[in-house]
């Protein structure tokens, strides 16, 4: 593994947390500690990230993809036809695991991820094949890859191949970084060249600089922080994602290691859902979230519970002297309504929820999704166990945030758990292992 993949590894993994999960009905969890962050002014790139969509390309059969890189502003799509040989495969398969009744395919959904670089291909081949082996062979929805730095026509047919017959996007996440950083001020590019311990000898800032944040022990290279406003903000309105209503979320590092017997997406739909959630994990205390959803909604929810039914409760903070602890969803796998979080008072949140300053780490995806269903409907936001739903993920260690993978090895971990124990998954994947 490159170094700057095994920095990042142990970036992501100084989050993973042991089982959170705790079933109450009026129970709510309680602070240890504050940790105060510095708040400054910044601009958004939300005009910049809305480009239309004028260079979609689909696919079936390219002779001589180009090796030259995709513009930023370009959302390019492939999409290729199964082999014969994985024809018969998939045959061979229906007659043992189809379900019944079959899964029904929904419109206006997608299985979204995101990337730094095209170096991750090979970590996205097994992650969306596996996906693939799990539930999309039943219902082939469109997927999104996001990536910090481009990709060419090579890479993006070689994952497609992965994944056919489902239509593959692969979109730029944003301007290239000298271009967000003409756009800052000049305040805020020292500002982050301080947090990030620049020598201006050798040069501005990169996406592998390790970056601090006052009073955090964590350490994120810059590419990991810019996932995480990405993610929180960005992400919701991405012409990428403009024709589509529900997005299913999974980490490019999460594997999945079963067929699913029943489909979330089917209980999503069918009961209005706003958020599917496959764990609670780890706990939000900086007082400004609170005055964030003040900013937002004149009201700030402190506390989260889990109702015996499986949806989340929401405790209001009562009054100014009420510290924010607000426990929150695990980010690696959940599946959202994003006409929910596009509507004007929700983005408006999200908005103010990243503009302190650019490239910060302390807010995400986790806090996002869940704070503005906390506010309007939290009894819309479904644990997925709760619901029988057992997707076994893994992810850092921890089967679906809760049991324990032994072995954090890929290889391994597939010549020990997944071969022998998982049909669909060997001749479907086994070439990505």
């Amino acid at each position: 593994m490159p170094s700057i993949l095994k920095q990042i590894a142990v970036a992501i993994a100084l989050f993973t947390g042991i089982d959170l999960i705790i079933t109450f009905q009026t129970t709510f969890l309680y602070p240890q500690e504050t940790i105060e962050l510095p708040s400054q002014t910044v601009g958004d790139l939300d005009a910049a990230l809305h480009v239309p969509v004028d260079s979609v390309v689909q696919e079936r059969r390219i002779a001589e993809p180009s090796l030259q890189p995709l513009s930023w502003q370009s959302i390019k799509s492939a999409q290729f036809e199964v082999t014969d040989d994985e024809k018969k495969v998939l045959e061979s398969l229906s007659l043992s695991d189809d379900h019944n009744p079959p899964f029904q395919r929904y419109d206006d959904v997608v299985i979204v991820t995101k990337v730094l670089w095209p170096r991750d291909l090979s970590r996205l081949k097994a992650t969306l094949c596996l996906v693939k082996a799990s539930y999309n062979r039943f219902v082939n929805y469109d997927i999104v890859v996001f990536t910090t730095l481009p990709w060419n026509q090579k890479q993006l047919d070689d994952l497609a191949k992965i994944v056919a017959p489902a239509k593959l996007t692969v979109a730029l996440d944003g301007p290239p970084l000298e271009n967000q950083l003409k756009a800052m001020t000049k305040e805020e590019v020292e500002f982050l060249e301080d947090r990030c311990a620049v020598n201006k000898t050798e040069g501005s800032v990169t996406w592998q600089h390790h970056c601090t944040e006052e009073r955090s022990r964590h350490k994120n290279n810059l590419g990991y922080s810019w996932q995480s406003e990405f993610r929180a903000f960005n992400i919701w309105k991405h012409a990428a994602l403009a024709g589509y209503k529900y997005m299913m979320w999974i980490d490019a590092d999460a594997l999945v290691s079963k067929t699913w017997e029943n489909d979330p997406m089917e209980t999503m739909v069918k009961n209005n859902l706003t958020l599917m959630f496959d764990n609670i994990y780890g706990r939000t205390l900086w007082p400004e979230l609170k005055t964030k959803q003040m900013k937002a909604y004149n009201r700030s929810i402190c506390r989260i519970g889990l109702a015996e039914e499986g949806h989340l409760l929401a405790k209001e903070c009562e009054g100014e002297d009420d510290r924010i602890e607000l426990w929150q969803i695990h980010g690696f796998f959940h599946i959202t309504n994003m006409e929910f979080y596009r509507s004007e008072r929700h983005y408006n949140f999200l908005r103010i929820l990243v503009e302190d300053y650019r490239f910060s780490r302390k807010w995400d995806d986790q806090i996002a999704v869940m704070v503005p269903v906390l506010i309007e409907e939290p009894e819309k936001a479904w644990d997925l166990r709760s619901h029988n739903f057992t997707l076994r993920i893994a992810h850092h260690g921890l089967y679906d945030g809760k049991e324990i993978n032994n072995y954090r090895n890929k290889k391994r971990w597939w010549d020990n758990d997944i071969k022998g124990n998982w049909t669909a998954g060997v001749a479907l994947c086994s070439s990505c292992f």
